[in-house]
């Protein structure tokens, strides 16, 4: 039977810490650390009735979006010029509902 089945073949990949490669720790703890930012930033703007697109990302939309229509396309501006065009037109198309 033996000689039909034939030993299993592992992938290095599998193994990583045994591939020589090793993981990055350092970039794991930075990953979970603002992992962690944007679960905590998105429950707060969950909480204020905003609703982010997702999860990550969450800690700099809270942080650098000043209105409502930035944090729900989750897309923030560079330009006050910008902010204001985009939300004036916004407007509009609610209001004309």
């Amino acid at each position: 039977m033996r000689r039909r089945i034939g030993m299993p073949m592992v992938s290095p990949s599998t193994t990583p810490t045994r591939s020589g490669s090793g993981i990055d720790m350092e970039a794991t703890r930075r990953a979970e650390k603002d992992k962690a930012k944007d679960m905590d930033a998105y429950k707060r703007l969950r909480a204020n009735g905003v609703q982010p697109p997702a999860i990550n990302g969450s800690a700099k939309l809270e942080s650098k979006a000043e209105s409502v229509h930035e944090v729900t396309s989750g897309h923030t501006f560079n330009s006050a010029a910008a902010r204001r065009r985009t939300s004036s037109l916004i407007d509009d198309i609610v209001s004309a509902k």
